[in-house]
């Protein structure tokens, strides 16, 4: 999986292992769905995971943040009004369309008012996990702070963080 949350290949999955397939161990010998036994449906308990799920999330959060991606053509959408929170969205992160829509329901919902995360999951009938990576994706771009009482809102930090990028840029471009 790239970092910029795409979906593995489908070859590049992580799955759980039965101990016959992972070499040994106490559930050595035990029948799994993938070797044609006769096992179906959840995963049986004596399964072992590989280990390569909490490296994939660690990589995940590693790379939640925006890669915001500036398009001088935008500004003429902007002055008529046809620039919208989908486009900004599309400029910011580099999601999946359900992944933007999700995001765009988040803010949305957080424009209301500051929400917990567990009313965001349910209001949003949202997977926990992915749910948890946007908050993340969107608490460190500076879309969205957590506030003390562990609710979160939407904040500026954003633009604030941008305004310095452009001060930065027009004093370099200012130096000979």
């Amino acid at each position: 999986m790239d970092a910029l949350n795409h979906a593995p290949e489908a070859g590049n999955r992580p799955r759980a292992i039965s101990g016959s397939e992972g070499g040994g161990g106490k559930h050595a010998g035990t029948s799994s769905p993938q070797a044609g036994g006769p096992k179906q449906g959840k995963t049986p308990a004596n399964r072992r995971r590989t280990g390569i799920t909490r490296p994939h999330y660690e990589r995940q959060k590693g790379t939640a943040f925006a890669y915001f991606r500036v398009n001088i053509q935008d500004a003429a959408s902007m002055g008529n009004s046809q620039f919208t929170i989908y486009n900004f969205i599309t400029n910011s992160f580099a999601f999946s369309p359900s992944r933007k829509e999700l995001t765009l329901r988040l803010l949305e919902s957080l424009k209301e008012e500051p929400k917990a995360f567990s009313a965001l999951a349910t209001g949003l009938s949202a997977p926990k996990g992915s749910l948890y990576l946007l908050c993340l994706s969107l608490e460190r771009s500076g879309f969205v702070r957590k506030q003390p009482d562990g609710r979160y809102c939407l904040d500026t930090s954003f633009s604030a963080a941008l305004r310095e990028y452009a001060s930065w840029w027009e004093g370099w471009v200012g130096k000979k």
